[in-house]
């Protein structure tokens, strides 16, 4: 695919259902700087909303060189489970989850 070469840092996760699928090989091509390269078992082009755990655990990694002590807390929940599971509870209602 012909266009410009990106050289600021990228990090990708690609995801099944993804449109379009674009092949490994052209993102590190397009990329020249890609600081994480992942690929998700389920998820689509909404992969945040599809699949909110599955997208937060490959997007997580890819934020860690910025965050401090982002290894540390990696074992936590991330701020994306928090709001799901925030959301959950609000629509369960008082009580109950």
């Amino acid at each position: 695919m012909a266009g410009p070469k990106l050289t600021l840092p990228v990090a990708l996760t690609v995801f099944p259902r993804d449109i379009p699928r674009l092949p490994r090989s052209w993102i590190e091509d397009t990329y020249s700087n890609l600081i994480h390269y992942g690929e998700a078992d389920k998820g689509g082009h909404f992969a945040a909303l599809d699949s909110p755990r599955s997208w937060s655990a490959k997007s997580a990694p890819a934020c860690a060189p910025f965050v401090p002590d982002a290894n540390a807390r990696a074992q936590e929940r991330t701020p994306v489970q928090a709001m799901v599971d925030t959301e959950r509870s609000v629509r369960a209602g008082p009580g109950i989850g």
